[in-house]
This record gives structure tokens, sequence and C-alpha cells, in this order.
């Protein structure tokens, strides 16, 4: 893993998850370069009613959570080489809502590699 502190910084953007994840890995990994992600409002939406092994295989279910946007966030958490998703809240909900995913430990690579493979 990268530190931070001495990193350099970029944000990888691609239409194509796999290149962005890819890339990510590759700088994080070989070259030690810290990524930072952030995530548009069109893929907040294509987030909406994901299937329910998601949030088994990231933790958020056992940790009490069932919203598509805290999957969302224990995903970004959980990605190899991101050190950093930012996230846009409008109200103070969702500032509450947003945080409960920190409450429960990222989720391990073997893990977040099922989201890739199950259906």
């Amino acid at each position: 893993m990268t530190d931070v502190k001495s990193a350099i910084r970029v944000i990888v953007v691609d239409d194509h998850p796999m290149l962005r994840e890819g890339t990510q890995a590759l700088l994080s990994r070989s070259v030690g370069i810290a990524v930072i992600g952030s995530a548009t409002l069109h893929q907040a939406r294509l987030t909406h009613g994901l299937p329910d092994f998601v949030g088994r295989i990231l933790g958020t279910k056992s940790g009490g959570m069932n919203s598509d946007a805290e999957n969302a966030i224990q995903f970004s958490r959980s990605t190899p080489g991101l050190t950093s998703s930012l996230i846009g809240m409008r109200h103070k909900e969702h500032v509450q809502s947003n945080l409960k995913p920190a409450s429960i430990p990222i989720a391990p690579f073997e893990q977040w590699t099922k989201l890739f493979t199950q259906r």
C-alpha cells in the first residue's frame, strides 16, 4: 500500500470499470502513486437497487446497513489502492447515513473480488 503522505496523487477517470480498477491497482502497487477517486451523480444512480449479495459480501448487511449508498461507500472504502473517496451530500440525514460504513472494517480483498464473480 502506498504511503499517502509522500505519494503523488491522481484521479483515474474512465468509462470502463475494469480499466479504472486495473490502473488504480497498478499505480498504487507498483509505481507508488496514491489514487484518489470520486463518483459522479450518474454513477450514484447506477447503484440503485443493488442485489442483496453485495451487502453480504461487503459486510454492510451484518453491520446493520442496507442502503445502496452505504454499499457504494463501503465498496469505495474497500477498493484496493483507493486512498480517498469524495462523496457529495446535500442533507444532514445523508451525512449521518453515509458515516455508517466507517463503523465497520473494510471488506477484505478476497471478499471484494467476489463482487465481480457472483450473480
